[in-house]
């Protein structure tokens, strides 16, 4: 059953809540962390929380983050990054938002490496700063809420650590129980007879009473006849009854709360709830509904049961579509539902059990996947299943760097699991070996199995470790994880281990040592992937980039920061080095072998001298109206003190504006808040956004969603023929303008890097957005520069052109067509008509120069590039002296900073295909049938970013028989936005 490895993660908490704390150091850890940023939690969810009119979804995960949510939408509004260690610390295991949206409480194995206690962090909700710590709990802090009225806050913890209470805001300790015999996992708050009681569970089976007053009173405790470890509470609304779920067994207990204490009422229905648990349930805030769920498991997916007449009535079970074992449930005032789930998963769903909003995780679920976890004869080839059990099977191949969605074609080996004579070895805590015990690490089990090729050692997955041991059962090495491992294999040449782990990535090790040497994240849309060494050097496919990052804390009493790997894209952005470090399976001389390629210095001087400022927006709040033609936008301003602000870029839906007061709000490094912009804005709803700039370069934007309030002339009456006139007019001036710069270059001057297509590409491109004129836009100007035409000059004057045409109400389209090369530093060049290879940086066009076009044009704006066509391009260059990877240039165009639209012909390695039965690239055939009304989807007239990018995936990849995979990447502050009309 799917949900019994979750055991495991219990498991984890429950014992290592046990173990003495460690001598703490002064502060958190200084170096920079790699970390992983899926725009979801990368590891187990444990709690959700919401606010008390339901707009927001606060979550908690072991990935060390706590995440809130636009409740009804899904979009992830805010990232919370407590200071963590390097192993376990930092670990959130419960949260809660207060009712009033304004505090986020967060704790789990939170602070004890330096406090030598553990510790909950409160922070500002809207802005992400971290304004207090409560230190000198005793253990691992398991559950954390706030009373309905936000007055008070408690927690409870494992082993016998007990309750905390403290009033707020002050956050004074009010006070303590710590005389548990068990852990404790839940409480909650009620207001009977004018004063608020709590009620607390624990695994020594007893429920315990408590009243706040001036103090903590403890009011009673009651011994739970049937044993067990009762788990999650729930006062009904009037506090008169208190549900309780049980972990390890599937019962739901109902108690009647007196002035000192419980007596038993009832259980509800729990027909059909044979196996597992019902660990998590609520009553809903009208107290006629009782929900529960946990590790039960019926029917495809774990059910969230729901009982009428506060329990004792019948039962209706919902699936609100997570598939994995529920740990938390919260229920809103208008009758919704908030489950948490494993998975990471969480989810809102209507009283009916119709879904609402929701967000899961985009990591693969390898468990029990090990018999599909193939791989090559030298370990640079790999396929795997995306989904439970080794389902939806896909290849990746390190050297291609090509994402193969049908991986039923992979030529490679399943591990070997008959080598020699290992047993029991399959979710097994005792594993054996010619019939001796194999020692693994205290409660963990083996889940993976694979004896390398000469017999002589074999490897283990397992919950918290991969093992690997020799052929007589001594242990070679052991490498710790932060979560679990459920698939391994080795190389067929024996110099590999890799493991699929419950992060959703493949990782390498060296079968010698064990030693990590490369990592693998696909995402599970099956065109992201990003691969990275333990030092942060990285490849990866256009938008992938930011799917890791580095944190860096800021001691004990602040926030930690987290910088995408893009901000440092100029260092750590490194294919060559990736391509090199399975041949060495050592880091240092893989960067050295590179370096020396291409002729460059190391520059990797650690991550802490190259930090960009970060800019936060404090007001307005997301989802904020408007109703002006500005918005005053509040913010706050970080940098170095080396490396002060020295820019601030105002964008609206992801495009530059000018704003009137900048400048004078800059600051010289260190802090600075209550600073404000005043932002122009469109009659319509938007996203604004800022991005400040220092010597290290640009912040990640920051952005707020804004909706508009104001009136609409489409919905005024027109009395008079003059408001008619005035509203036609008005109509007409707000249509926008598109301009197009077609690039293209067949025939070069040097007869060898000739194509067949691309300057018809070029061509035909510009007369089918010429055809748009008088749909969707007023008017369209078009400047076609094809082979002779397309010189290096006439292009930087195309460039000036558009960047000088194009207003904030316009469309830019940019389209080029021909060759494109990385010089030895990996710069990149378009290859005009006069390209001389030998003198690149004198004949070719830098992107550098396209880019810094692309930032600067103030409308929307579109960029096709169809740059990597084969043929003769490298024959008279110097060896090694240049390459065609387009990547990082496409993840610089569409970088927020850039703010560009970018459809690529192409990805990975692959080139792009021409062929006389279309008369055009298989790109720019499909791009013209879509804008031309082929890319419309269902009834609508218009072609939007998003239906234009589906449209071109799937049909050049028809088109071409799947060798070419075309992928388009849109910065996250740039909404869809229509492009054409059928």
């Amino acid at each position: 059953m799917r949900s019994k490895p979750l055991f495991t993660f219990l498991l984890i908490i429950v014992f290592s809540g046990f173990a003495t704390a460690i001598l703490c150091a002064a502060e958190p850890p200084t170096d920079p962390q790699l970390k992983m940023e899926l725009g979801m939690h990368s590891s187990m969810l444990w709690r959700v929380s919401t606010d008390s009119a339901g707009r927001y979804v606060l979550s908690c995960s072991d990935d060390k983050t706590g995440r809130l949510w636009d409740a009804s939408s899904g979009e992830l509004l805010k990232v919370y990054r407590v200071p963590s260690g390097i192993e376990t610390d930092g670990r959130i295991i419960a949260g809660a938002i207060s009712p009033d949206a304004r505090f986020v409480a967060l704790g789990g194995r939170t602070g004890v490496d330096w406090e030598g206690s553990y510790s909950i962090y409160l922070f500002d909700a809207q802005s992400g700063n971290l304004l207090q710590v409560l230190k000198g709990m005793n253990n691992l802090i398991e559950d954390i809420k706030f009373s309905s009225d936000g007055s008070l806050l408690g927690a409870v913890c494992a082993g016998t650590a007990g309750l905390y209470v403290w009033k707020a805001p002050d956050w004074s300790l009010l006070g303590k129980d710590l005389v548990y015999g068990g852990s404790s996992y839940s409480l909650d708050f009620a207001r009977r007879d004018g004063r608020w009681i709590i009620a607390t569970s624990a695994w020594d089976a007893k429920l315990r009473l408590y009243g706040v007053g001036s103090g903590l009173e403890k009011l009673g405790e009651y011994s739970i006849s049937t044993g067990g470890k009762p788990q999650q509470v729930s006062f009904s609304p009037n506090g008169a009854r208190l549900g309780v779920g049980h972990y390890e067994k599937p019962l739901v207990e109902v108690y009647d709360v007196g002035p000192a204490g419980f007596s038993f009422a009832f259980n509800p229905d729990l027909t059909g709830c044979s196996n597992l648990d019902l660990r998590s349930l609520a009553f809903s805030q009208d107290g006629f509904t009782l929900y529960a769920a946990g590790g039960w498991y019926s029917g495809g997916s774990n059910p969230l049961r729901a009982w009428a007449n506060g329990g004792r009535g019948s039962y209706q079970d919902f699936r609100p579509g997570n598939g994995v074992a529920i740990f938390d449930i919260k229920t809103l005032s208008d009758g919704r539902v908030l489950v948490g789930a494993a998975d990471p998963f969480w989810g809102i769903i209507d009283r009916y059990g119709s879904p609402i909003s929701s967000s899961r995780s985009p990591i693969s679920d390898f468990r029990d996947s090990q018999s599909v976890f193939k791989v090559n004869q030298d370990g640079r080839a790999v396929s795997f299943g995306l989904a439970y059990g080794g389902k939806n099977t896909v290849a990746f191949d390190v050297r291609q760097r090509y994402f193969n969605p049908d991986g039923s074609s992979f030529h490679g080996s399943a591990p070997d699991t008959s080598g020699l004579a290992v047993q029991d070895w399959k979710n097994s805590r005792s594993p054996k070996l010619n019939g001796k015990a194999i020692a693994l690490q205290e409660y963990e089990r083996s889940l993976g199995l694979a004896v390398a090729p000469d017999a002589r050692s074999f490897v283990f997955a397992a919950d918290w470790n991969i093992h690997c041991f020799s052929d007589q059962g001594v242990q070679l090495w052991k490498v710790p994880l932060n979560g679990t491992a459920w698939a391994v294999n080795v190389s067929g040449d024996g110099r590999l281990a890799l493991a699929a782990q419950s992060d959703g990535t493949i990782r390498w090790y060296r079968m010698d040592n064990g030693k990590q040497v490369l990592a693998l994240y696909p995402h599970q849309d099956k065109k992201r992937w990003i691969l990275w060494t333990p030092s942060g050097y990285y490849d990866a496919s256009p938008g992938a980039e930011d799917l890791i990052g580095w944190q860096l804390n800021n001691g004990r009493g602040s926030a930690a920061d987290f910088f995408p790997a893009s901000r440092f894209r100029q260092t750590y952005y490194r294919p060559d080095i990736i391509s090199r470090v399975l041949e060495t399976l050592d880091e240092a001389q893989a960067v050295a072998l590179a370096n020396d390629v291409a002729g460059r210095k190391d520059q990797s001087s650690g991550i802490a001298n190259k930090i960009p400022p970060i800019v936060t927006i404090l007001s307005p709040y997301q989802n904020d109206g408007f109703n002006g033609a500005t918005v005053r936008v509040g913010y706050s301003l970080k940098a170095p003190q080396d490396a002060p602000v020295t820019g601030l870029r105002a964008l609206v839906d992801g495009r530059p504006v000018q704003s009137m007061n900048t400048a004078r709000d800059l600051v010289v490094g260190a802090v600075s808040s209550g600073l404000f912009i005043d932002v122009p804005v469109p009659s319509a709803d938007c996203v604004v956004s800022l991005i400040a700039e220092n010597k290290n370069g640009s912040s990640e934007a920051s952005s707020v969603r804004l909706s508009w309030k104001g009136s609409d002339l489409k919905s005024l009456a027109v009395d008079s023929v003059a408001k008619a006139s005035e509203a036609r007019t008005e109509a007409f001036v707000i249509l926008p303008k598109l301009y197009v710069l077609s690039v293209g270059v067949s025939d070069y001057q040097n007869p060898e890097y000739r194509l067949g297509y691309a300057a018809k590409d070029a061509r035909d491109l510009g007369a089918a957005l010429q055809r748009l004129k008088g749909g969707l836009y007023r008017d369209v100007e078009v400047k076609v520069l094809s082979d002779k035409a397309a010189n290096k000059l006439d292009i930087l004057d195309g460039l000036d052109w558009i960047q000088k045409q194009t207003t904030s109400k316009d469309v830019a389209v940019i389209f080029f067509a021909g060759h494109g090369l990385n010089d030895s530093s990996g710069k990149y060049y378009y290859l005009p008509y006069e390209t001389d290879l030998e003198k690149l940086k004198r004949t070719g066009v830098p992107f550098s120069d396209i880019t810094s076009t692309v930032a600067s044009v103030s409308g929307k704006l579109l960029f096709f590039i169809d740059t990597c066509h084969s043929g003769n391009l490298m024959k008279g260059a110097r060896a090694g002296t240049l390459s065609q990877d387009i990547v990082g240039t496409i993840n610089e165009l569409s970088s927020a900073e850039n703010g560009a639209v970018v459809f690529s012909s192409s990805s990975g390695n692959q080139y792009s295909f021409e062929d006389p039965a279309w008369s055009n690239g298989a790109f720019t055939k499909a791009v013209i049938e879509g804008i031309s009304g082929k890319a419309a989807m269902g009834s609508s007239q218009r072609i939007t970013v998003n239906m234009l990018d589906l449209y071109i995936s799937e049909r050049v990849k028809e088109l071409t028989k799947g060798k070419q995979t075309p992928t388009t990447t849109k910065p996250a502050n740039v909404p869809d936005f229509p492009v054409a009309l059928r």
